[in-house]
């Protein structure tokens, strides 16, 4: 049997082998008999334990900045699982928490300062953990839109310019659906603005009061209700109609007419469990009609909204504040003079109105929280719906942020006219089917409109492109020279007349044609009322595209968060915004000043107290922080991952002094070698079968990573076998080596390349004993045969005979 000791750094070598694959020389040549056997019994190496596993048991960081329910409640910070080196952690748990905080002016970081194993004495990993407060962070444009889809608004808006920082987004809707969009991500508000630009008219004509319509469309900013710190009924859908304030232009269903109403969600109370589910409602504000529309636009006017939060120096939040722009040539949008367009025909008052609030002057409005003033000193209260103007929903910090949102209807035309000259239709006769043959392919055909004013008629239908098989009485050569009158109180709608031989005011229609802009791209259809002397006749038309979709273009200012953070539920979850909650009622989710929230105005550089929630709370726990600024509660859900970066409590508070917390514990890091195989490449005849490699190796020893023993003082792990695991080396012969290779694998066969500076390891190589048994034996017995033969040749020895 032999003992031989290996090491990856000799006092022959200046610069050290690879701890993991490395080779010694002798100089005298180490003799392994036939059949011979190895083992491993003792290993020594450090390793490099830079890896830190996340896993759903230590995922989660709960914190609060400042006291307990004032701002924002506990957040959870939700971290992604995997496996992490310490700078990768640091940077998973800063992305975490500032995805949880709602507090905009507040960000937290965590550093990673790493270890050295080696220093005397030997320093830790350390993971340090800040939040910085700043007045008002910088500002940015940008963000990225998310078409929500559910069962009020199904179609896809198409978006541009989108998820980018510093450029504005367009948004199109050319669905045959209503198509809405949110800001879910990429500007988060903080007395920032967004502007929603490029609304237009549908129409025709002087006055909105007579064919021009606003698109029907909504835009605004709204709360997303699972950003509270409790969560409301995750089931029901985003509704484009409901928003913190909203501008909702459409039509409405009391008298038909086209009105611009401005709307806040505000919160219905009730003493009764039965009053409280009557939970939330839109909350009409202020209302301009077709006529006071009519008064500031012209009908080849554009228009677009600016919502945004002033200035706050109180606690009790920030004003949201809607303006209206104005543009005439459809790029350049400036402020609307102050009293344009008259007063109101609701309220009485300007249309378009400049306030002070808070000492900042806001031009070109139409609306703000803080209500119409009636210009005595009060503000206005809504004739039609009885209610103040002024409404105590306000963009309290605790609810933030607010996100942008914009809504469109189907196919949203700007249809400023209707100019046929020169457009083609392709036409196909529907005649009666008299031989049983089926459609006529052949009876396809183009007509060509003209413009043609005589006798008051405005277009003339001529043949581009003849039918091949005309139908007799019913094809191109009937419609030819077809008149057509435009409906004066619809553009999209034309009367069909047989010739312009009578005047248009005495003449009389055989039928109509109306434009459909929700059908594809758009296609007329042509309804026949009267005859021909022949036969009825009827057209089915396919291709025509006369509007141009409303492009609408959206500038939005505020924090612009680059890595893409969503808001989270107070669990950590990520917020699932196709989920917006506008009518369930929650306690917790009032948005009053007369909550008596003590919150903290988002503008103000306020160091406040902070608390970290690591690890399951204990009863001890909970007592210990019964009071502000923690308030823990038996109700209170602790963290996870303190031990895992170094922290040996649960529960650590700072003062509004202090805005960083330290480790004070070794972190709990694992290696991504947990296993290592160990093999000696000279013993060629070694096989082991790796069953995560799928192949053959040449493994001596497996040891798991949980049976070494750590040195307190240096950080070695070592390994000393408790019984000796013999492993055949399968030599036919005597083999002679002058060196050997040891080499650490991790499972898949891969070096183990975790390993550091030094290794060491001793194995013993004997015969195999049963082997070796059998040689004894067979040698005795060769001992025995041959003393046996040599008795035998003794005793029938000749001997030579006397002669006497």
């Amino acid at each position: 049997m032999s003992l031989i000791n290996l090491a990856s750094r000799s006092r022959n070598e200046i610069l050290e082998q690879p701890p993991f694959d490395f080779k010694n020389h002798f100089p005298q040549p180490i003799v392994i008999k036939p059949n011979s056997q190895v083992c491993l019994n003792h290993f020594y190496h450090f390793r490099d334990d830079g890896y830190y596993r996340i896993t759903t048991e230590n995922n989660i960081i709960g914190f609060m900045i400042s006291n307990f329910r004032n701002n924002s409640d506990y957040r959870y910070a939700k971290l992604n699982t995997g496996r992490f080196v310490g700078t990768e952690l640091a940077t998973q748990i800063t992305a975490a928490m500032n995805r949880a905080i709602l507090q905009e002016n507040y960000t937290w970081s965590c550093v990673f300062t790493e270890g050295n194993p080696n220093a005397n004495p030997v320093t830790e990993d350390l993971f340090t953990i800040t939040y910085a407060n700043v007045a008002k962070p910088a500002q940015s444009k940008g963000g990225e839109w998310t078409t929500l889809q559910n069962s009020s608004t199904k179609g896809l808006m198409t978006v541009t310019n989108n998820n980018t920082d510093g450029r504005n987004s367009t948004f199109e809707n050319s669905t045959t659906e209503r198509a809405s969009v949110i800001l879910d991500k990429g500007i988060r508000l903080h007395e920032g603005d967004a502007t929603f630009l490029g609304f237009g008219l549908e129409g025709e004509g002087a006055t909105f009061s007579q064919t021009m319509q606003p698109h029907i469309s909504s835009c605004g900013l709204v709360r997303n209700a699972f950003s509270a710190p409790n969560n409301i009924n995750p089931n029901l859908n985003f509704s484009p109609f409901q928003g913190d304030i909203n501008v909702d232009i459409g039509i409405n269903v009391d008298d038909g007419q086209y009105k611009l109403i401005v709307s806040n969600l505000t919160q219905r109370r009730g003493t009764t469990s039965i009053q409280a589910q009557n939970g939330k409602f839109q909350a009409e504000r202020r209302v301009l009609d077709a006529n006071d529309l009519d008064g500031i636009f012209d009908s080849t006017d554009k228009f677009g909204f600016q919502f945004l939060r002033t200035s706050a120096t109180t606690q009790r939040g920030h004003e949201f504040v809607v303006r209206m722009l104005k543009s005439t040539d459809g790029t350049n949008y400036l402020a609307i003079a102050n009293g344009l367009g008259g007063n109101n025909a609701n309220d009485g008052r300007p249309n378009i109105y400049n306030q002070t609030i808070n000492g900042v002057a806001y031009t070109s409005l139409i609306y703000t929280t803080v209500g119409i003033p009636d210009g005595a000193g009060g503000v206005v209260v809504n004739p039609r719906t009885g209610k103040t103007t002024a409404t105590v929903n306000r963009a309290i910090v605790k609810y933030a942020p607010y996100l942008p949102f914009c809504s469109l209807d189907k196919n949203n035309k700007s249809i400023t006219g209707t100019e046929l000259h020169n457009q083609l239709i392709t036409l196909q006769t529907e005649a009666e089917d008299n031989d049983n043959t089926g459609a006529v392919a052949d009876s396809v055909y183009v007509m060509k409109f003209i413009n043609h004013t005589n006798n008051g008629f405005d277009y003339k239908l001529t043949i581009e492109t003849a039918e091949t098989t005309p139908l007799a009485g019913n094809g191109s050569a009937e419609a030819n020279n077809l008149v057509l009158k435009q409906n004066p109180a619809d553009p999209l709608e034309f009367f069909v007349y047989t010739n312009d031989a009578t005047p248009y005011a005495s003449a009389t229609s055989i039928g109509d044609l109306t434009y459909d802009p929700y059908t594809g791209n758009g296609i007329f259809q042509f309804t026949i009322t009267s005859s021909f002397s022949l036969n009825p006749l009827s057209f089915k038309g396919t291709t025509v595209a006369v509007p141009k979709s409303s492009i609408i273009q959206v500038d939005c200012n505020g924090i612009f968060n680059s890595i893409g953070n969503k808001p989270t539920l107070s669990s950590g979850e990520v917020v699932d915004l196709t989920k917006h909650d506008g009518t369930t009622h929650d306690e917790t989710l009032h948005v009053a000043n007369a909550d008596a929230v003590a919150g903290v105005a988002l503008g103000a550089d306020l160091p406040l107290a902070s608390t970290l929630l690591l690890g399951r709370l204990t009863q001890d726990d909970i007592s210990d922080n019964d009071q502000n600024p923690a308030r823990l509660d038996t109700n209170t859900r602790g963290g996870s991952i303190g031990s895992t970066i170094g922290y040996g409590e649960n529960v650590l508070q700072n003062d509004n002094a202090t805005f960083n917390f330290v480790g004070n514990i070794a972190p709990i890091k694992l290696s991504g070698d947990d296993t290592l195989h160990i093999s000696i490449p000279e013993l060629t005849g070694v096989k082991s079968m790796e069953g995560e490699n799928e192949n053959v190796g040449k493994t001596i020893k497996v040891i798991p990573k949980s049976v070494f023993s750590k040195s307190d003082d240096s950080g070695a792990l070592t390994y000393d076998a408790n019984f000796e695991d013999w492993i055949d080396i399968n030599n036919a012969e005597t083999l002679y080596l002058n060196e050997l290779t040891l080499q650490a694998r991790k499972p898949d066969m891969t070096m183990a390349t975790s390993l550091q500076p030094t290794t060491r390891a001793s194995i013993k190589i004997r015969e195999d004993p049963s082997k070796q048994a059998e040689r004894q034996q067979s040698e005795m017995m060769e001992k025995m045969s041959q003393m046996m033969t040599q008795k035998q040749n003794t005793n029938n020895e000749l001997k030579p005979l006397k002669l006497y």
